[in-house]
């Protein structure tokens, strides 16, 4: 697939702090992550600024009412974190990562500049 044909995100304008987990305004577009259980998140961008709510089978839990998780912000990075795993945005050049406690779950590949590949 060729990376001509997408759009890239390239700033974070802001991030709000949500019942059950945070959406990130990034360009046009919105990033949520929904926080399901303390090693599960469920994260969705959307199409046009409107997010397609159709489950999928990925992910097909709502978000457990409860769960507790903090959403915090320094130097350019916000940072979720559920007690078990975060997730890592970091605002401009726009990035994400998740990761468990002691492992990789998610990483962008990115040049020296910190665009991604």
């Amino acid at each position: 697939m060729k990376t001509q044909e997408f759009t890239p995100l390239k700033r974070v304008n802001s991030i709000t702090k949500t019942k059950h987990g945070l959406i990130a305004s990034v360009d046009d577009e919105f990033l949520r992550v929904d926080v399901i259980d303390a090693e599960l998140v469920r994260i969705k961008i959307s199409v046009g600024g409107e997010f397609d709510e159709q489950p999928t089978y990925a992910v097909a839990a709502n978000p457990k009412l409860g769960k507790r998780f903090a959403v915090k912000t320094k130097d350019g990075v916000t940072l979720l974190f559920t007690g078990e795993m975060y997730v890592r945005i970091r605002h401009e050049p726009f990035a994400f990562d998740v990761r468990h406690k002691d492992r990789a779950i998610f990483e962008p590949i990115e040049d020296e500049e910190g665009a991604w590949g």
